[in-house]
């Protein structure tokens, strides 16, 4: 199997909890020791959302040639008043959170100006704080994909040295009720729509919500060939085990060693929410539920953090992986090519060469497990005998020869071809 990587665990704070308690440097410090690595925070609060929401009431009121036209609209930027978060070292653990009252998709020209105006401004301060990663929530109209595409491939060329993430859920929830059909690849279509309107831009990746119920396996292969950033997991997604401690369902545990082990070259961030707690003395109720779920353990470590910690340790006690694509990573982990060198399009990897390099018995063993490929080879063969058929003669053997065949299996698909057309091995040269 591939060697381990280190797997990253973020934490996105609730609203009411500790991270409301102390300055927010404090409680990412504290949360870093106790095993977290990356936090994901609101840009801005809820003043700048009132400053926006003011400026475009007065606007809209104010007389004159604006009312045509959006050139006289300029939202406000944030200041330091307008967010929580502070400069320092901690910075660069934080992912930054795009206001959800931003209206990217709105199909009205002016809100759709607007919106752009708060969203650059939000990143644009962020990324002077030292913030690189951004998350941002679907569109809320699906029909206008094409509006909220736009804007984001807009701020991409005005800003290239930030990331977006865009979150989606991993499909359609097969419990609603209040679907008319269920579409299984329906958010992987809207996440194919984005991309392909940024054309493919390479700072552009999605970030996925752990399933509420279990979900076709194909859906998930689909998903592990994307660009994924985070795997969202929610904290109404465990439940309580026997000892009311918080576990995933067995699908969602298949989920994320499934992504660890696809994504061995660049693993998803796990991102644990809603899990954070004030801790109070009156937490612990005298006569707890039986589905009541222990969210710290006796050394103060929250439960759920030490949990996904488990499931990422024995993510690498079952191989998952098929053996051609388990050696392809092994191999680029151990040849020490740079992440950003290695998902560089302008980037080429050297191929394999058998016939000027001597390669390894166990390189021979792992391709020869693609029985496909050979028995596509051994098809290609008989046609190609049945095409010269009609040129053969006794003085003339038609001359068979092999290049590169390693171990033999090529040599041994030929002579079965010969066996399946009933023809005799004397009637060719074979080199």
């Amino acid at each position: 199997m591939s060697p381990r990587l280190k797997v990253q665990i973020g934490l996105k704070p609730q609203h009411q909890t500790a991270y409301r308690l102390q300055t927010e440097e404090a409680f990412l410090n504290e949360n870093l020791v106790n095993g977290y690595s990356v936090f994901l925070l609101p840009i801005t609060n809820q003043l700048y959302k009132e400053l926006c929401k003011s400026y475009f009431q007065s606007w809209s009121k104010s007389p004159g040639e604006h009312e045509h036209s959006v050139d006289s609209l300029h939202v406000p930027n944030p200041e330091l008043k307008h967010t929580d978060i502070s400069t320092g070292k901690h910075v660069q653990h934080t992912v930054g959170l795009i206001s959800s009252w931003i209206e990217l998709d709105s199909d009205d020209i002016v809100i759709s100006e607007f919106s752009f105006q708060a969203f650059y401004n939000e990143v644009s301060f962020a990324n002077y704080l030292g913030i690189k990663t951004f998350m941002l929530s679907p569109p809320k109209n699906i029909n206008n994909v094409q509006i909220f595409s736009s804007n984001i491939a807009k701020l991409l060329d005005l800003l290239p040295s930030i990331h977006i993430t865009i979150s989606l859920p991993m499909s359609q929830d097969l419990q609603d009720k209040n679907l008319s059909y269920f579409d299984s690849y329906s958010t992987w279509g809207m996440w194919n729509s984005i991309r392909l309107i940024c054309n493919y831009h390479p700072s552009l990746s999605v970030s996925l919500g752990a399933p509420k119920s279990n979900i076709p396996s194909a859906i998930l292969d689909r998903w592990l060939l994307e660009p994924i950033k985070f795997y969202l997991i929610s904290a109404s997604k465990f439940i309580p085990n026997a000892k009311c401690y918080p576990v995933l369902h067995k699908f969602n545990q298949l989920i994320i060693w499934k992504l660890i082990q696809y994504k061995a070259l660049d693993p998803p961030v796990l991102m644990l929410h809603g899990v954070d707690r004030v801790k109070t003395t009156h937490s612990k109720h005298p006569n707890p539920s039986p589905n009541t779920m222990k969210e710290v353990d006796d050394n103060s470590k929250s439960t759920f953090l030490s949990y996904i910690q488990y499931i990422v340790n024995s993510s690498y006690k079952s191989d998952l992986l098929p053996r051609l694509h388990d050696f392809t990573i092994a191999a680029l982990q151990k040849s020490g090519i740079s992440k950003s060198t290695l998902f560089s399009p302008y980037i080429l990897q050297s191929p394999i060469e058998p016939i000027v390099d001597n390669l390894e018995n166990e390189t021979y063993k792992v391709f020869e497990q693609d029985s496909f490929k050979y028995e596509q080879y051994e098809r290609a063969i008989m046609k190609a005998l049945v095409d010269l058929h009609s040129s053969w003669t006794s003085n003339s053997k038609p001359h068979i020869l092999f290049l590169g065949p390693g171990r033999g299996p090529l040599i041994d698909r030929f002579f079965s071809a010969l066996d399946l057309l009933s023809v005799s091995s004397k009637d060719f040269i074979i080199t």
